[in-house]
């Protein structure tokens, strides 16, 4: 098992952002999971989404070290795919069996890849992963 794992999310598998993202996955010999292959449920505040990929996703990351997240920037944001990924995450805050899984992630080393029309990468982008 490699040391990283990448997550990627755009609605084009090969536009710029999955072509930069196959090159380091390359060059590192890193793993990548396209988040559209993934049935993942937006965040519900009653939790009725416990049987999708989400739960299983979260297992196979906390395998690695690193954690890469690519997305282009969608309107100043990360694509939707990765936005309803990073929501989820608070399941892993919210429901006592999976609070052990959410601590561990403190413990992993996260870097954001991106493509832009933007020189710089705009805050409410680098907020979601904040």
């Amino acid at each position: 098992m490699s040391l990283a794992i990448a997550l990627f999310a755009s609605s084009r598998r090969k536009g710029n952002t999955g072509r930069l993202m196959d090159e380091v996955a390359e060059r590192l010999d890193i793993d990548v999971v396209d988040l559209a292959e993934k049935s993942i449920s937006a965040y519900d505040y009653e939790h009725r989404n416990r049987d999708d990929d989400f739960e299983e996703l979260v297992e196979v990351v906390l395998r690695h070290e690193q954690i890469i997240f690519a997305s282009p920037v969608y309107w100043y944001a990360v694509s939707p795919p990765m936005k309803v990924f990073l929501d989820r995450i608070s399941d892993l805050l919210d429901l006592p069996d999976l609070l052990e899984k959410g601590r561990q992630l403190r413990m992993k080393q996260a870097f954001v890849l991106c493509t832009s029309v933007y020189e710089q990468v705009p805050e409410p982008f680098i907020g979601a992963f904040r």
